[in-house]
């Protein structure tokens, strides 16, 4: 677990980069069937949620580069 100051470290990182975390609520089921069947996940990593995650933010990164 991260402490209070490692945590404020990379929320100063994100914040420079001009990046944020944004809660986003969705059906786990779904998500992860999608990202598994787009070749975005692979079938071992879809019980990782870290993985999960960093699958769907390449997902919004590659979206919002080509809108």
């Amino acid at each position: 677990m991260k402490t209070a100051a490692e945590r404020q470290r990379a929320h100063r990182r994100r914040q420079a980069a001009g990046r944020v975390v944004l809660p986003v609520e969705v059906d786990e089921v779904a998500i992860t069937e999608a990202l598994i069947s787009a070749g975005l996940l692979s079938q071992q990593d879809a019980e990782d949620p870290r993985r999960v995650a960093a699958a769907l933010a390449a997902v919004v990164s590659t979206w919002c580069r080509n809108a």
